[in-house]
């Protein structure tokens, strides 16, 4: 899934999230990644089925950060970030390299790095 790579997530109440590449007979790097975002089984579910994941599911699973109607859609982000923004910028550098270093241990870059071997 292309929001993977995002820090935060913000989806609108009448969202579906679904990843069709197995549907499509193809590989990619989200095979690695859907492990880290929400858990072995669901993983395999979601890119054995290709069935949408419903918004509220998505929040459950740790998918999205928070839900939103579609008319809070332009504040929503923005009032988080504008929240962010008025941290400090090395104590937040600080937190993202410890959470990132957390899920290396566990083994998302050896994951991630393998998706380009396999042939």
């Amino acid at each position: 899934m292309l929001a993977w790579p995002c820090d935060i997530i913000i989806a609108t109440d009448d969202a579906s999230f679904t990843d069709p590449t197995v549907s499509f007979g193809v590989s990619g790097i989200e095979h690695f990644t859907h492990f880290w975002e929400v858990g072995a089984r669901k993983a395999k579910e979601m890119l054995f089925t290709s069935d949408a994941i419903l918004t509220e599911d998505a929040l459950r699973l740790g998918m999205v950060n928070q839900v939103v109607s579609r008319d809070e859609l332009e504040e929503a982000p923005l009032a988080m970030a504008r929240k962010i923004a008025a941290k400090s910028r090395f104590a937040l550098k600080l937190a993202k390299k410890a959470i990132s270093a957390c899920q290396d241990s566990q083994g998302r870059e050896l994951a991630t790095d393998n998706a380009f071997h396999l042939h």
